[in-house]
Formats: C-alpha cells, structure tokens, sequence
C-alpha cells in the first residue's frame, strides 16, 4: 500500500528555483536547481522551447547523463527535461526516498515551468516514478515509454517477494566495491557502459542505494484491473538478467490494448545505452506517432518514421 496524498496534492513546499544557466557553452541546455523537502534537485531543460515536452527519468544508481545517447537524436524537435532523481548524481543529499516523494519532486518541476501536459520517458526506477504520476495524475501525461520495469498496481507473487528481501539482505552484507561491480555486470552488456555504471553508483552510499530499492518493492497500488488510458510504448532488453520483467511486459502488451512492447535486440537492463540506435529509434518513431504534426517535413518525405 502507498500514501497517496503526496502526489494527490502535488506540489506542496517547492522553495524558489536557482537558476544556474552557465551549462555547457557548446550546447542549448540550461540547468536548474530546485531546493525541495531536504534535497537539491538538479535538472536541464534542452532543444526548442515551443516544443512538446519530454521528461527523461533514469534508472537506481544511475543520473541524467544515461540518456547522453538519445539527447541529440530527438532534442531538434522536443523540448526535453532530463533530471537527477533525489539522492542519484547531483540531487542531494538524498531526505527522504519513497517513490511518491520523487513523484512529487517531478511534479513540482513541472509546475514550476507551467508543463501541464508531458510525455514520460522512463527506465527501471524512472518508469515506477513516471507510473506514479501517471496514475495519480493522468491529466498531465499525453503518452508513456517505459522500459525495464514492472507494475506497479501489480502485486509480485510470493516467490519474487522472497528474492526481494534476500537481494537487500545480501546487499546488506555485501561490500559496495563488489555491489558496483556486480551492478555493471547485471544492468548492461556493453562493457564501455561498466565505467559509467560504477562511477553513478559511487555518488550513491549503500544505505541511499538500499532505500531506493527497498522503495520499489515495497510499493503498490492494489488495483490488479488497471488499465493505462494514454499510449504506451513497453521494452525491454532482450539480454536482460531479469527475465520477470520481460514477463510482465509482454503479459501487459497482450492485455492492454493501449501498450504495445519491443525487445531491444543485444541489450540488457539499461537498454537504452547498451543499444541506443535501436532504442533512439522506437523512442523517436513513439513520439512522432504521439506528435504527428511535429514530424519533420522531410521524414514526412521519405515515410521512414513509421
């Protein structure tokens, strides 16, 4: 069970924003700073201003520069928000962590650029907080992508909530050198990913890392017929270690007419670095069918976006 009032209410205590746009000269990205119940979010806005806006979430242990590979495939024609989830890479120190505080945190963003309607782009811990705010909020989310990730109005069966409590007991008792190393080697598949991986985590402690799981798995919305009302586009790697999750999300797909999945072919659980031209693809092409009348002409030209 969550505490639904948090999101419900939204946005309750945002402190002004700090402005910091002295980001990157070679590039149109502008940096803010949100200073919210204990944690100061870090968060970049890129590409066109008039255009539809596109929130990039990350997955646990990792930070915003996850999506470095889909930036410049689609910030030409959508405005997109890329942001450091409290307690990962710039957003600390960590306060307090549950899904609905991180939800909450997203939505105060959003309300404080006036984004009444987004698109959520989610991997593992991402997709959880954007199905959070898509459930609490439906009224601001024009269309989901969600990758490497179950349900949360799903309840897991007995034997995967035993595995649950074993992985943090282990992590418990594991040191966070070998944590990390392991951590590579289960989320990806590309061997040039591993640094990145290890260097992300090393900006989380253990204990942070654990409460951000153990948020995950403690959380759900008993609500086992639910069904998403907006476009979703489900995937998954398709050498991924946890094969659960690729379960779930072709079992969703066959059930809900609204989803539709993909297998991204050589990739694990951070699919989108481990194969970004195919994922850069599906994303693109997802959002083109959401924006129709944002493709661009000479896609239009040569019927390669469908």
């Amino acid at each position: 069970m969550i505490d639904r009032t948090l999101v419900r209410n939204g946005t309750a205590g945002a402190a002004p924003l700090e402005v910091t746009p002295e980001a990157d000269a070679k590039s149109d990205w502008q940096s803010f700073v949100l200073e919210r119940n204990g944690c100061r979010l870090h968060y970049w806005l890129t590409g066109p201003e008039d255009g539809p806006v596109v929130v990039l979430s990350h997955g646990t242990g990792m930070d915003h520069r996850s999506f470095a590979e889909q930036v410049p495939h689609v910030n030409g024609v959508f405005r997109l928000l890329l942001w450091d989830i409290r307690g990962h890479g710039l957003s600390k120190p960590m306060g307090l962590f549950t899904l609905e505080e991180a939800a909450a945190d997203l939505l105060a963003i959003l309300d404080h650029h006036d984004f009444q309607e987004v698109t959520l782009v989610g991997l593992s811990l991402g997709a959880y907080i954007s199905q959070l705010v898509n459930y609490h909020h439906p009224e601001r989310v024009k269309a989901l992508f969600l990758t490497s990730c179950t349900f949360l109005t799903e309840r897991p069966g007995w034997f995967r909530q035993l595995k649950h409590r074993l992985s943090d007991w282990m992590l418990a008792l594991t040191p966070y050198s070998v944590v990390k190393a392991q951590a590579a080697f289960y989320v990806s598949t590309h061997s040039g990913v591993y640094p990145y991986v290890h260097e992300a985590m090393d900006r989380l402690s253990k204990g942070e890392l654990r409460r951000v799981q153990q948020a995950i798995t403690r959380t759900h919305i008993p609500e086992p017929d639910y069904r998403f009302q907006k476009p979703c586009q489900l995937a998954y790697g398709g050498y991924s270690k946890f094969k659960y999750i690729k379960q779930a999300l072709q079992e969703r797909a066959e059930r809900d007419e609204h989803c539709t999945v993909k297998c991204i072919p050589g990739a694990g659980h951070n699919a989108n670095q481990d194969n970004p031209e195919f994922y850069n693809e599906i994303l693109e092409n997802f959002l083109f069918r959401v924006y129709p009348y944002h493709i661009p002409i000479e896609r239009l030209r040569s019927r390669d976006w469908y």
